[in-house]
């Protein structure tokens, strides 16, 4: 068992953003059902939910930019109220001149720490796609997909195929670029890098 499967707080977060992997979990199944392709599940899969914070992105970028238009005043405030003295001050006058431009300090990091649950819970699903179990060679014995909906074609075709996700140029989607990929190592390692 690994670290984060006993900490409770993981196990807690885990549980809050369950509907958000089967959510996920069923978009993913919907798409490989209509396309059965790994990659072009997965790609419509990262489509999906990027539209979705889609507001989120543009928010954040608009009060970044507000924020740059602001940078020669807060400059010119941190010349007028140089030194430890006059640290109070400055930050007055820079909460008026937010205030003033109807802007905020923490307008663009916020939306994207909004951003962050979904893409881990994206990441998470595509992992846990070939979760299994493995024997003492290093092969996957089982494979239990997680998060997808068992019922569904890739659940099946990914407990058919034990985990591994086979795509265009023979690449297997559930491997890394370091695992050994055949004979032609070299040549067959060049779309793992791309990915």
């Amino acid at each position: 068992m690994n670290f984060l499967a006993e900490n409770a707080l993981f196990k807690d977060i885990g549980e809050v953003f369950h509907p958000l992997f089967e959510l996920f979990g069923l978009i993913l199944a919907g798409i490989y059902a209509v396309i059965p392709n790994y990659a072009i599940a997965i790609f419509g899969l990262t489509v999906v939910i990027m539209l979705a914070l889609t507001p989120v992105t543009i928010k954040s970028t608009k009060s970044m930019l507000a924020m740059q238009r602001l940078q020669p005043e807060m400059k010119k405030l941190q010349v007028k109220y140089k030194g430890p003295e006059n640290r109070e001050q400055l930050n007055a006058e820079m909460m008026k001149l937010y205030k003033e431009n109807g802007t905020s300090p923490f307008g663009a990091c916020l939306p994207s720490l909004l951003q962050m649950p979904f893409l881990i819970v994206l990441y998470s699903l595509i992992r846990g796609l070939s979760f299994g179990v493995m024997g003492k060679n290093g092969q996957v014995i089982k494979a239990t997909p997680r998060y997808i909906p068992n019922g569904s074609q890739i659940y099946k075709n990914l407990v058919a195929n034990k985990g591994q996700m086979h795509s265009w140029f023979g690449t297997d989607l559930s491997s890394s670029p370091f695992t050994h990929h055949g004979s032609n190592q070299a040549l067959l390692i060049i779309p793992y890098l791309v990915l």
